[in-house]
Protein backbone atom coordinates (compact mmCIF):
# COMPACT_ATOMS: atom_id res chain seq x y z
CA UNK A 1 0.00 0.00 0.00
CA UNK A 2 3.01 2.32 0.71
CA UNK A 3 4.77 1.86 -2.82
CA UNK A 4 0.86 2.42 -4.15
CA UNK A 5 0.58 5.48 -2.17
CA UNK A 6 4.19 6.62 -3.22
CA UNK A 7 3.45 5.93 -7.42
CA UNK A 8 -0.04 7.74 -7.20
CA UNK A 9 1.90 10.74 -5.56
CA UNK A 10 4.94 10.85 -7.95
CA UNK A 11 2.21 10.37 -10.93
CA UNK A 12 0.22 13.78 -10.06
CA UNK A 13 3.06 15.75 -9.10
CA UNK A 14 4.87 14.54 -12.56
CA UNK A 15 1.65 15.87 -14.37
CA UNK A 16 1.17 18.89 -12.53
CA UNK A 17 4.84 19.76 -13.49
CA UNK A 18 3.60 20.04 -17.22
CA UNK A 19 0.09 21.71 -18.21
CA UNK A 20 -0.06 19.77 -21.08
CA UNK A 21 0.25 16.89 -19.96
CA UNK A 22 -2.30 17.85 -17.37
CA UNK A 23 -4.67 19.38 -19.83
CA UNK A 24 -4.17 16.23 -21.63
CA UNK A 25 -5.37 13.89 -18.34
CA UNK A 26 -8.00 16.60 -17.63
CA UNK A 27 -9.28 16.19 -21.31
CA UNK A 28 -9.45 12.54 -20.75
CA UNK A 29 -11.29 12.90 -17.78
CA UNK A 30 -13.80 14.86 -19.12
CA UNK A 31 -14.50 12.28 -21.87
CA UNK A 32 -14.44 9.51 -19.36
CA UNK A 33 -17.27 11.25 -17.44
CA UNK A 34 -19.24 12.04 -20.87
CA UNK A 35 -18.82 8.17 -21.70
CA UNK A 36 -19.92 6.73 -18.21
CA UNK A 37 -23.05 8.89 -18.57
CA UNK A 38 -23.76 7.83 -22.10
CA UNK A 39 -23.14 4.18 -20.66
CA UNK A 40 -25.49 5.17 -17.89
CA UNK A 41 -28.33 6.32 -20.42
CA UNK A 42 -27.85 3.47 -22.57
CA UNK A 43 -28.49 0.81 -19.59
CA UNK A 44 -31.51 2.90 -18.09
CA UNK A 45 -33.29 3.27 -22.26
CA UNK A 46 -32.54 -0.92 -22.40
CA UNK A 47 -34.14 -1.32 -19.00
CA UNK A 48 -37.47 0.78 -19.75
CA UNK A 49 -37.21 -0.84 -23.53
CA UNK A 50 -37.99 -4.37 -21.84
CA UNK A 51 -40.79 -2.68 -20.22
CA UNK A 52 -42.52 -1.28 -23.15
CA UNK A 53 -45.99 -1.34 -23.35
CA UNK A 54 -46.65 0.19 -26.53
CA UNK A 55 -45.42 0.22 -30.30
CA UNK A 56 -44.84 4.27 -29.79
CA UNK A 57 -42.88 3.84 -26.54
CA UNK A 58 -41.03 0.82 -28.23
CA UNK A 59 -39.73 3.40 -31.14
CA UNK A 60 -39.13 6.16 -28.78
CA UNK A 61 -37.09 4.04 -26.86
CA UNK A 62 -34.88 2.43 -29.78
CA UNK A 63 -33.92 5.78 -31.08
CA UNK A 64 -33.01 6.63 -27.13
CA UNK A 65 -30.63 3.47 -27.06
CA UNK A 66 -29.38 4.09 -30.37
CA UNK A 67 -28.57 7.84 -30.13
CA UNK A 68 -26.88 6.76 -26.36
CA UNK A 69 -24.88 4.20 -28.19
CA UNK A 70 -23.31 6.40 -30.93
CA UNK A 71 -22.34 9.18 -27.90
CA UNK A 72 -20.44 6.07 -26.17
CA UNK A 73 -18.77 4.98 -29.16
CA UNK A 74 -17.82 8.86 -29.72
CA UNK A 75 -15.98 8.59 -26.66
CA UNK A 76 -14.00 5.91 -28.09
CA UNK A 77 -13.16 7.80 -31.25
CA UNK A 78 -9.65 9.11 -31.69
CA UNK A 79 -10.05 12.57 -32.73
CA UNK A 80 -6.15 13.77 -33.33
CA UNK A 81 -5.80 14.56 -37.36
CA UNK A 82 -9.04 13.94 -37.74
CA UNK A 83 -9.33 16.70 -40.67
CA UNK A 84 -6.69 14.06 -42.60
CA UNK A 85 -9.34 12.31 -43.32
CA UNK A 86 -8.57 8.68 -44.57
CA UNK A 87 -5.12 9.55 -43.95
CA UNK A 88 -5.66 9.76 -39.76
CA UNK A 89 -4.68 5.95 -39.38
CA UNK A 90 -1.17 6.45 -40.64
CA UNK A 91 -0.49 9.80 -38.22
CA UNK A 92 -2.09 7.85 -35.57
CA UNK A 93 0.47 5.02 -35.86
CA UNK A 94 3.07 7.46 -36.18
CA UNK A 95 2.33 8.60 -32.95
CA UNK A 96 1.90 5.71 -31.04
CA UNK A 97 6.13 5.94 -31.31
CA UNK A 98 6.49 8.25 -28.47
CA UNK A 99 7.71 6.54 -25.22
CA UNK A 100 7.42 9.91 -23.44
CA UNK A 101 3.94 10.83 -21.74
CA UNK A 102 5.54 13.67 -20.04
CA UNK A 103 7.71 14.67 -17.72
CA UNK A 104 9.59 12.07 -16.17
CA UNK A 105 6.93 9.51 -17.14
CA UNK A 106 7.82 6.77 -19.70
CA UNK A 107 5.91 4.08 -21.10
CA UNK A 108 7.38 1.05 -22.57
CA UNK A 109 5.96 -1.96 -24.70
CA UNK A 110 7.19 -4.59 -22.72
CA UNK A 111 7.37 -8.55 -24.21
CA UNK A 112 4.57 -10.76 -22.38
CA UNK A 113 5.69 -13.98 -24.35
CA UNK A 114 6.03 -17.18 -22.31
CA UNK A 115 10.23 -17.88 -21.18
CA UNK A 116 11.25 -20.97 -19.70
CA UNK A 117 14.11 -18.23 -17.88
CA UNK A 118 11.95 -16.17 -16.32
CA UNK A 119 8.48 -17.06 -16.71
CA UNK A 120 7.67 -14.10 -18.81
CA UNK A 121 10.25 -12.34 -21.24
CA UNK A 122 9.93 -8.93 -20.01
CA UNK A 123 12.34 -6.98 -22.52
CA UNK A 124 11.73 -3.19 -23.22
CA UNK A 125 13.22 -0.75 -25.66
CA UNK A 126 12.31 2.24 -27.03
CA UNK A 127 9.65 1.82 -29.59
CA UNK A 128 11.35 2.80 -32.09
CA UNK A 129 14.18 -0.26 -32.32
CA UNK A 130 11.03 -3.03 -32.25
CA UNK A 131 10.93 -5.21 -35.37
CA UNK A 132 8.68 -3.82 -37.25
CA UNK A 133 6.57 -5.55 -40.55
CA UNK A 134 7.31 -3.20 -43.41
CA UNK A 135 10.66 -2.16 -42.18
CA UNK A 136 11.78 -5.82 -41.44
CA UNK A 137 15.36 -6.64 -39.88
CA UNK A 138 18.57 -5.54 -40.80
CA UNK A 139 20.69 -8.18 -39.51
CA UNK A 140 22.23 -10.05 -41.91
CA UNK A 141 21.82 -13.12 -40.61
CA UNK A 142 18.25 -12.79 -40.53
CA UNK A 143 17.17 -11.27 -43.78
CA UNK A 144 16.28 -14.47 -45.23
CA UNK A 145 14.50 -15.56 -41.93
CA UNK A 146 10.57 -16.21 -43.00
CA UNK A 147 9.96 -15.38 -39.68
CA UNK A 148 11.63 -11.77 -39.52
CA UNK A 149 10.71 -11.02 -43.59
CA UNK A 150 7.10 -12.37 -43.43
CA UNK A 151 4.21 -10.91 -41.16
CA UNK A 152 0.48 -9.91 -40.92
CA UNK A 153 -0.34 -6.17 -41.57
CA UNK A 154 1.44 -3.29 -38.51
CA UNK A 155 2.66 -5.82 -36.16
CA UNK A 156 5.82 -6.08 -34.25
CA UNK A 157 8.57 -8.35 -33.03
CA UNK A 158 10.31 -8.66 -29.41
CA UNK A 159 13.84 -8.03 -31.10
CA UNK A 160 15.83 -5.17 -30.83
CA UNK A 161 16.71 -3.90 -34.13
CA UNK A 162 20.20 -2.49 -34.44
CA UNK A 163 19.79 -1.22 -37.82
CA UNK A 164 16.92 0.99 -36.85
CA UNK A 165 19.29 2.50 -34.18
CA UNK A 166 22.02 3.05 -36.85
CA UNK A 167 19.68 4.86 -39.10
CA UNK A 168 18.48 6.76 -36.17
CA UNK A 169 21.92 8.36 -35.37
CA UNK A 170 22.96 8.96 -39.23
CA UNK A 171 19.83 10.94 -39.74
CA UNK A 172 20.05 12.51 -36.18
CA UNK A 173 23.23 13.17 -35.39
CA UNK A 174 23.33 15.49 -32.21
CA UNK A 175 20.59 13.07 -30.59
CA UNK A 176 20.15 10.43 -27.77
CA UNK A 177 20.03 7.91 -29.85
CA UNK A 178 23.27 8.83 -31.74
CA UNK A 179 24.97 8.95 -28.36
CA UNK A 180 23.71 5.60 -27.52
CA UNK A 181 25.17 4.31 -30.95
CA UNK A 182 28.17 5.99 -30.71
CA UNK A 183 28.53 4.33 -27.31
CA UNK A 184 27.63 0.92 -28.07
CA UNK A 185 29.85 1.42 -31.41
CA UNK A 186 33.05 2.04 -29.16
CA UNK A 187 32.33 -0.83 -26.84
CA UNK A 188 31.31 -3.44 -29.38
CA UNK A 189 32.71 -2.36 -33.30
CA UNK A 190 31.10 -0.39 -35.92
CA UNK A 191 28.89 -3.99 -37.29
CA UNK A 192 26.00 -3.90 -35.13
CA UNK A 193 25.70 -7.04 -36.40
CA UNK A 194 28.08 -8.43 -33.56
CA UNK A 195 26.34 -6.53 -30.98
CA UNK A 196 24.20 -8.29 -28.31
CA UNK A 197 21.48 -9.67 -29.54
CA UNK A 198 18.25 -8.65 -27.60
CA UNK A 199 14.62 -9.94 -27.74
CA UNK A 200 13.15 -13.73 -27.99
CA UNK A 201 11.66 -13.08 -31.50
CA UNK A 202 8.06 -13.47 -30.59
CA UNK A 203 5.86 -11.52 -31.63
CA UNK A 204 4.13 -8.51 -29.46
CA UNK A 205 1.25 -8.94 -27.57
CA UNK A 206 -0.67 -5.91 -26.89
CA UNK A 207 -3.75 -7.53 -25.60
CA UNK A 208 -2.98 -10.68 -24.40
CA UNK A 209 -0.69 -12.40 -21.59
CA UNK A 210 -1.16 -9.54 -18.76
CA UNK A 211 -0.34 -5.71 -18.88
CA UNK A 212 1.82 -5.19 -21.73
CA UNK A 213 3.54 -1.95 -20.87
CA UNK A 214 5.59 -0.79 -18.23
CA UNK A 215 4.85 2.91 -16.81
CA UNK A 216 8.68 4.72 -15.22
CA UNK A 217 8.44 8.06 -13.63
CA UNK A 218 10.71 9.74 -11.04
CA UNK A 219 9.67 9.63 -7.39
CA UNK A 220 12.23 11.17 -5.22
CA UNK A 221 15.11 11.90 -7.53
CA UNK A 222 14.93 7.93 -8.40
CA UNK A 223 12.87 6.12 -11.81
CA UNK A 224 10.46 3.63 -10.04
CA UNK A 225 8.39 1.08 -12.42
CA UNK A 226 5.07 -0.70 -12.48
CA UNK A 227 2.93 -2.55 -14.33
CA UNK A 228 0.31 -1.25 -16.79
CA UNK A 229 -2.62 -2.34 -19.38
CA UNK A 230 -2.90 -0.21 -22.78
CA UNK A 231 -4.03 3.28 -22.50
CA UNK A 232 -8.05 3.91 -22.23
CA UNK A 233 -8.83 5.66 -26.06
CA UNK A 234 -10.05 8.92 -24.40
CA UNK A 235 -6.01 9.17 -22.56
CA UNK A 236 -4.28 7.84 -25.33
CA UNK A 237 -6.12 10.04 -28.21
CA UNK A 238 -5.84 13.25 -25.52
CA UNK A 239 -2.01 12.56 -25.45
CA UNK A 240 -1.33 12.07 -29.15
CA UNK A 241 -3.07 15.15 -29.85
CA UNK A 242 -1.09 17.10 -27.79
CA UNK A 243 1.72 15.66 -29.54
CA UNK A 244 0.55 16.52 -32.64
CA UNK A 245 -0.39 19.90 -31.74
CA UNK A 246 2.87 20.71 -31.34
CA UNK A 247 4.37 19.30 -34.41
CA UNK A 248 1.80 21.17 -36.10
CA UNK A 249 2.42 24.51 -35.10
CA UNK A 250 6.42 23.74 -35.54
CA UNK A 251 5.45 22.57 -39.19
CA UNK A 252 2.30 23.60 -42.26
CA UNK A 253 2.93 20.72 -43.95
CA UNK A 254 3.76 17.81 -41.35
CA UNK A 255 3.48 13.75 -42.47
CA UNK A 256 3.20 10.85 -40.75
CA UNK A 257 7.01 9.67 -41.32
CA UNK A 258 8.40 13.53 -40.26
CA UNK A 259 6.13 13.41 -36.95
CA UNK A 260 7.61 9.29 -36.81
CA UNK A 261 11.66 10.83 -37.64
CA UNK A 262 10.91 13.66 -34.87
CA UNK A 263 10.22 11.48 -31.84
CA UNK A 264 12.55 11.14 -30.11
CA UNK A 265 14.34 7.98 -28.72
CA UNK A 266 13.58 7.40 -24.37
CA UNK A 267 15.49 4.65 -22.72
CA UNK A 268 14.23 2.31 -19.70
CA UNK A 269 15.87 3.96 -16.40
CA UNK A 270 15.28 0.49 -13.83
CA UNK A 271 16.12 -3.26 -14.84
CA UNK A 272 18.36 -2.49 -17.37
CA UNK A 273 19.99 -5.73 -18.59
CA UNK A 274 24.13 -7.21 -17.71
CA UNK A 275 25.84 -7.73 -20.98
CA UNK A 276 29.27 -9.50 -20.37
CA UNK A 277 29.32 -8.33 -16.78
CA UNK A 278 28.67 -4.71 -17.54
CA UNK A 279 25.54 -2.58 -17.64
CA UNK A 280 23.99 -2.46 -20.57
CA UNK A 281 22.07 1.04 -20.44
CA UNK A 282 18.75 1.65 -22.87
CA UNK A 283 17.51 -2.03 -23.00
CA UNK A 284 15.73 -3.14 -19.62
CA UNK A 285 14.28 -6.55 -18.64
CA UNK A 286 11.36 -6.54 -16.50
CA UNK A 287 10.69 -9.43 -13.90
CA UNK A 288 6.69 -9.27 -14.81
CA UNK A 289 6.35 -13.02 -13.68
CA UNK A 290 7.90 -12.15 -10.37
CA UNK A 291 5.78 -8.80 -9.62
CA UNK A 292 2.47 -10.79 -11.05
CA UNK A 293 3.28 -13.57 -8.05
CA UNK A 294 3.24 -11.14 -5.61
CA UNK A 295 0.41 -9.10 -6.81
CA UNK A 296 2.67 -5.83 -7.20
CA UNK A 297 0.29 -2.64 -8.76
CA UNK A 298 -1.41 -2.47 -11.50
CA UNK A 299 -2.69 0.61 -13.41
CA UNK A 300 -5.61 -1.26 -15.85
CA UNK A 301 -7.58 0.33 -17.77
CA UNK A 302 -10.29 1.40 -15.80
CA UNK A 303 -7.75 2.57 -12.90
CA UNK A 304 -6.38 5.21 -15.73
CA UNK A 305 -9.79 6.44 -16.94
CA UNK A 306 -10.82 7.01 -13.15
CA UNK A 307 -7.89 8.72 -12.56
CA UNK A 308 -8.80 11.27 -15.17
CA UNK A 309 -12.22 11.87 -14.24
CA UNK A 310 -10.64 12.44 -10.74
CA UNK A 311 -8.22 14.96 -12.02
CA UNK A 312 -11.22 16.27 -14.97
CA UNK A 313 -12.99 17.31 -11.19
CA UNK A 314 -10.39 19.99 -10.48
CA UNK A 315 -10.06 19.32 -7.00
CA UNK A 316 -6.91 20.66 -6.68
CA UNK A 317 -7.13 23.60 -4.09
CA UNK A 318 -6.53 20.00 -1.69
CA UNK A 319 -3.78 17.92 -3.10
CA UNK A 320 -3.75 15.91 0.26
CA UNK A 321 -7.17 14.71 -0.76
CA UNK A 322 -6.43 14.30 -4.50
CA UNK A 323 -3.60 12.09 -2.89
CA UNK A 324 -5.82 9.70 -1.01
CA UNK A 325 -8.13 9.39 -3.71
CA UNK A 326 -5.21 8.88 -6.09
CA UNK A 327 -4.33 5.69 -3.56
CA UNK A 328 -7.90 4.51 -3.24
CA UNK A 329 -8.22 4.12 -6.91
CA UNK A 330 -5.55 4.37 -9.47
CA UNK A 331 -4.11 0.76 -8.31
CA UNK A 332 -6.24 -1.13 -7.49
CA UNK A 333 -7.95 -3.96 -10.17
Amino acid sequence: MRRSKSMAEGLLQSLMQCNRTWDAFEEAGVRSIEAAEATERVERCEAALECALTPDEVSRLEVEVSEAMRDVADQATYRTAEEMGCDQGAFLKALDFADEVGPDIRMYNVCTQPCAENGKCGYAFPSKLWWQKGEGTRFGNLKYDPGMTTSKAWSFKCCCEWGYLEEEAMGKPGSAAAQWYNELAREYGNDFNEWPRIGCHQGFRAFRNGPSMVVEMKINGEFQAFMSERLPEALDDAIKRKNYESFTRACDALTPQEIYNSLPMCFPMTHTITVRGKPFRGVARYPLAAWEARGAPVMTRGCWAKFCMKIAEKDITNLEHVFRVAEAMSFLP
